[in-house]
């Protein structure tokens, strides 16, 4: 493959620059290592490619160059198509993956092959095939996104009425249902979801053409390499089209989002499996153990989850120190952008394709969950609320006697759900100035949960009829988001076979058409 290329080609081991009229001499060895972007460049390599063959088209189509040149440049560009190895051992050579694919062009076409930068630019070049890469990445990360949100949805619906206290400041807060945890990450990560969709809008438009800086005198159609890449127009401004990186914000940051909610998550899943919580399991396929404790099964998957979005998080940082002191106009910094864009879409999909598996293997352990739930704490909100509606008391003097109730509880290691109603009155005394009658649902808490859960009547609250409608909504809402990411997946896919099929189509046909 690669190797017979280079067989084939002697020329390209021993390739000098193309680009260096200026300059007397060749660059010294270690710098060019130094500068090569060549490793990271692989990332970009059919991009490239695509954004060169379209470029030629668009030249033949413009009369720019003639179709028997078009013709072998096209021929030495597809070659690479089919052959280009996964990874290159030649990074001492060459500069960037620009200069190797110029220099095989070269090669191949013979002297014509120099006639296929006419009216570019690498600065806008590398700006097109980043555009090209990113908007395929988002969109795989989109559908893996969504993958993981359909196992929380399947897990919501098969604890649909699994009880379970919610925690603030990691102190039990109040009463939930299981479902309504996975159901309030689904939500998040819909919100990330339309963030990822964002970044692709702003990334999906053509950069090429621009040149350098300040545009070419050479006639070149923008539009045309803008239409036939499926881009949504231009980035008109050249100075704007080969300098800006914004995008790529935009861009990491939907993943940092992404990645900060698997963090949290995970953060749970871990403290829940502790034995000290004993919440729920993970799978064996998806734990670890300790080589010298043989009691110890380790939640590593949820762990490493956590490090990666540390990961997007520097990834983000190292773009933004890159991009903060640069002035107008290319400057070669921006060669290392690739680095964290690689890096943070690597760990996202990553993370998100493990995990998609591994929370599937979750299972809960509802004895220990009920055990946490005996003291009758988690139920002091809603005794508030019933003295309110009862004795239409205001509601601070209400959390005035529920606290001073529970601070009793704990002095006497009493539940909350055993309190006597004579210390039920003395207090509500002392505070209202008369006694009150010890509300008969206390008692039912413990016994019948569940109930507690039905009195809550705001739209978004863990009441049965609230989840059962909530669960409904999210499965046609994931459906639609599924169609959305299909269409545009396959959209990517055909877009780049019509720009094969076009280079192919041109190849067969007559030089004076």
């Amino acid at each position: 493959m690669f190797i017979r290329l280079f067989l084939q080609y002697p020329f390209l081991e021993m390739a000098s620059s193309l680009y260096r009229g200026r300059l007397g001499i060749s660059m010294e060895t270690d710098t060019l290592s130094y500068l090569s972007s060549l490793e990271e460049d692989v990332w970009i390599v059919k991009e490239d490619l695509l954004g060169s063959i379209s470029h030629v088209l668009m030249l033949a189509e413009k009369n720019i160059i003639n179709k028997e040149d078009a013709k072998k440049i096209l021929s030495a560009l597809l070659e690479l198509w089919k052959n280009f190895p996964p990874i290159l051992q030649t990074k001492e050579k060459y500069e960037d993956i620009h200069e190797y694919i110029e220099n095989f062009v070269v090669s191949h076409a013979g002297i014509v092959g120099k006639r296929m930068h006419i009216g570019r630019s690498r600065n806008d070049q590398v700006a097109l095939d980043l555009r090209l890469k990113v908007r395929k990445e988002l969109v795989e990360v989109m559908r893996l996104s969504l993958e993981f949100m359909g196992s929380l949805l399947k897990l919501a619906e098969k604890y649909e009425h699994q009880i379970f206290p919610f925690y603030t400041h990691l102190q039990q807060a109040q009463l939930g249902l299981l479902s309504h945890y996975f159901l309030s990450y689904f939500d998040a990560f819909v919100r990330d979801f339309e963030r990822l969709k964002f970044s692709f809008r702003i990334t999906n438009f053509s950069p090429l053409g621009a040149s350098a800086i300040a545009g070419t005198r050479i006639p070149l159609d923008r539009l045309y390499i803008s239409k036939l890449l499926g881009f949504d127009g231009l980035i008109e401004n050249s100075l704007d089209a080969v300098s800006s990186r914004d995008y790529m914000l935009d861009v990491l940051n939907s993943l940092n989002s992404l990645m900060l909610n698997i963090s949290r998550m995970s953060e749970d899943i871990v403290i829940w499996s502790t034995m000290e919580f004993g919440f729920l399991e993970i799978g064996d396929e998806y734990s670890s153990v300790s080589s010298v404790m043989p009691q110890k099964k380790n939640p590593c998957v949820f762990e490493i989850a956590r490090a990666r979005c540390s990961k997007v998080i520097s990834s983000y940082l190292y773009f933004t120190s890159i991009l903060k002191g640069l002035p107008s106009g290319y400057n070669r910094d921006l060669q290392e952008t690739k680095i964290p864009l690689i890096n943070a879409f690597l760990a996202t999909k990553n993370t998100l394709q493990i995990l998609s598996k591994a929370v599937s293997s979750l299972k809960i352990n509802e004895k220990n969950i009920l055990k946490h739930l005996e003291s009758g704490y988690i139920f002091a909100v809603d005794l508030a609320e019933i003295l309110v509606e009862k004795f239409n008391i205001p509601f601070r003097d209400a959390h005035r006697i529920v606290g001073r109730l529970v601070h009793y509880c704990i002095a006497n290691e009493l539940k909350l759900t055993e309190i006597p109603e004579n210390i039920f009155k003395e207090i509500s005394s002392s505070i209202l100035g008369k006694p009150i009658k010890l509300p008969t649902e206390l008692r039912a808490f413990s016994t019948n949960p569940v109930e507690v859960l039905k009195k809550r009547r705001v739209v978004g609250s863990p009441s049965p009829k609230e989840i059962s409608r909530m669960l409904s909504e999210r499965k046609e809402r994931l459906k639609k988001l599924e169609e959305e990411v299909y269409i545009l997946s396959e959209s990517l896919e055909k877009i780049e076979e019509n720009v094969i099929e076009n280079a192919k189509k041109f190849l067969g046909s007559s030089n004076r058409e």
